[in-house]
């Protein structure tokens, strides 16, 4: 079965799989159920693709295509607040059973993530991407919300230290944005803690996380966990 795309000239669009060669049968078009005199053309595609983004993408004459960013970004958009609002109701019950815990600090990050949250749209960064190929497998979820620190280290040779997150990997299907944090040492060059500055997203496996200062050799670099959450 060969897959086309039909693009007629009131703007409206046919996504057709026949066995029917319609490029070199064009005049037998209504064999396959298409009015050629409101036909503008005809795109024949290589592989068969998802039907749903031609909402947001128009394929050319030639095979290339051209995305409509707004439409695009309007989607993804729609998408974020749904996953957003399913994730809420999650943290109101986690929020609840924080309380009933001795931790303070597991708390206080369902707090801070729920406040991210509420303001997560993500319009503004994906407008700033010029590729729509990253806007269509943007993933906006996959947050840093803490990092743990398995071992603090020690011999730290910086008073503030810089903390490099590495960036979310690309895969075919996502791609995200860095994150960024805050490191506190301690009179010994230890790790004493770490704050989340941006909790970035897309961080489908774990990164690497680098603190400077601990080049020397009478130096032990901290032993850290990225927690990642919001996973959809």
């Amino acid at each position: 079965m060969k897959p086309y795309i039909i693009y007629f000239i009131n703007g409206s669009h046919q996504y057709l799989s026949t066995s029917f060669d319609i490029m070199n049968n064009l005049d037998n078009l209504h064999l396959a159920g298409i009015n050629y005199d409101l036909v503008d053309y005809i795109v024949p595609l290589d592989k068969h693709i998802d039907q749903s983004t031609l909402d947001d993408r128009k394929y050319l004459p030639d095979g290339s295509s051209i995305w409509k960013k707004e439409n695009l970004i309007n989607k993804k958009i729609q998408d974020i607040t749904i996953k957003r609002n399913a994730l809420l109701k999650k943290l109101d019950i986690d929020f609840l059973i924080s309380l009933e815990s001795s931790n303070n600090r597991q708390t206080q990050v369902i707090k801070k993530n729920k406040n991210f949250l509420r303001e997560l749209s993500c319009r503004t960064e994906m407008y700033h991407l010029h590729d729509c190929e990253k806007i269509n497998k943007f993933n906006a979820f996959y947050n840093i919300v803490d990092i743990e620190i398995i071992d603090p280290g020690y011999g730290c040779s910086e008073s503030v230290p810089c903390v490099t997150i590495a960036p979310p990997e690309e895969t075919d299907y996502n791609y995200g944005l860095v994150a960024a944090a805050h490191a506190i040492r301690g009179s010994k060059g230890e790790l004493l803690s770490m704050s989340m500055e941006k909790l970035g997203c897309g961080y489908i496996s774990d990164p690497e996380i680098k603190i400077s200062g601990y080049e020397g050799e009478n130096a032990k670099h901290p032993i850290l966990k990225a927690v990642v959450s919001n996973i959809m």
